[in-house]
């Protein structure tokens, strides 16, 4: 089974640099970002990082996770 990376609040400016450098390091890794795109996400700059990557967003808050989300995770 492949590893995925989680990251939480990759939308923010710590977050999205640390996408940029594991996009970067690997771009075929598989990362899923949680993140609930609150007032310090900048969506425009996280949508031309994640272009180049394989990464899956999940725009939920990481404390009222979903069933479905969950089973995803797993």
């Amino acid at each position: 089974m492949k590893e995925k990376i989680l990251i939480t609040g990759a939308a923010g400016f710590i977050g999205r640099e640390f996408l940029a450098a594991l996009i970067q390091q690997n771009p075929r890794q598989e990362i899923i970002v949680i993140d609930a795109f609150t007032y310090a996400a900048n969506v425009k700059d996280y949508s031309d990082i994640i272009s180049f990557g394989n990464v899956v967003t999940l725009d939920e808050k990481i404390q009222t996770l979903s069933e479905a989300t969950l089973k995803y995770l797993d």
